[in-house]
């Protein structure tokens, strides 16, 4: 698997979650690199205790995309995930 440090990634999720409730992750990446770059990411989902111990893995979802080169804007990737 090939390797880069010219994308980076950044997430954001507002707020504690109440259990059951619906909400929003979102996930952007930007390339920093010349050239088109084809990004595999799994983001998943997991209820913790409030110790930090996982407890269960509730969603998981798998993104293949193409991040654009760094002529152009960033890609923004959404998705709302809802508790099992």
């Amino acid at each position: 698997m090939y390797k880069t440090q010219d994308v980076k990634y950044e997430t954001e999720q507002r707020g504690p979650v109440p259990i059951g409730s619906e909400f929003t992750v979102v996930v952007r990446a930007q390339n920093y690199s010349r050239d088109e770059r084809t990004v595999n990411m799994t983001l998943t989902i997991v209820a913790v205790h409030y110790t930090g111990v996982v407890w269960t893995k509730l969603r998981g979802e798998i993104f293949n995309f193409n991040l654009c080169s760094l002529r152009c804007m960033y890609t923004d990737l959404s998705t709302i995930l809802s508790h099992l």
